[in-house]
């Protein structure tokens, strides 16, 4: 009788990346921007992106399309008080959710 902890062989290429496809499914970082609220007007702009990945050291990578600003943070919700002083902007945390339109 096969022992059930022990992982069955893999084979062929279709089922390596099969495989590979629920690593990817099971580790995949999750995406956010930073938008920034002009003063009190419902007007602003998206002023980073951000990859918050999982595992025994989570961290987030923070890039600006705009700006020459990079950031490595242990959460995403630094980058919000870090991107807060200015008084004439506020800064928000977007998760994004794929497929909502």
């Amino acid at each position: 009788m096969p022992n059930a902890n022990i992982p069955r062989r893999i084979t062929t290429q279709p089922e390596f990346l099969s495989l590979l496809d629920r690593m990817v499914a099971d580790t995949a970082p999750r995406l956010f921007a930073i938008a920034q609220q002009y003063g009190t007007t419902f007007d602003g702009e998206i002023i980073a992106w951000g990859l918050k990945f999982r595992g025994r050291r989570p961290r987030c990578e923070i890039v600006s399309p705009h700006y020459p600003l990079r950031m490595s943070l242990e959460k995403p919700e630094t980058a919000l008080h870090l991107l807060s002083l200015n008084p004439d902007f506020t800064p928000h945390l977007i998760w994004h959710t794929p497929h909502r339109r």
